[in-house]
């Protein structure tokens, strides 16, 4: 399944409803297919960072129509990789001694 980070900033109007907030993105996760594998909460530009996994690139997009539509805050994502597929690129690439 496809990976990707999020960095995030929440709307003014939901800080203070995290309860709320939370228990409705994980709602539209389950509905998507998307599992949130890890999520803390950070200082600086953004609010917060996730790691999630996607069935699907479109379910990702879905999810992200819908957070700023429902004006939850805005994220933006970068794929993920794991060490493996990493490796496997670098190997394609013609990359030696990964």
């Amino acid at each position: 399944m496809p990976r990707y980070v999020m960095l995030g900033k929440h709307h003014p109007k939901w800080v203070g409803r995290q309860l709320a907030r939370t228990a409705t993105v994980y709602e539209k996760f389950k509905e998507l297919g998307i599992k949130m594998e890890y999520s803390n909460y950070v200082q600086g530009p953004y609010d917060f960072v996730g790691i999630v996994e996607a069935k699907d690139p479109q379910a990702f997009l879905a999810f992200s129509i819908w957070y700023r539509m429902n004006e939850f805050g805005h994220f933006i994502t970068m794929p993920a990789f794991k060490r493996d597929e990493f490796e496997e690129a670098g190997r394609r690439a013609g990359v030696k001694g990964l």
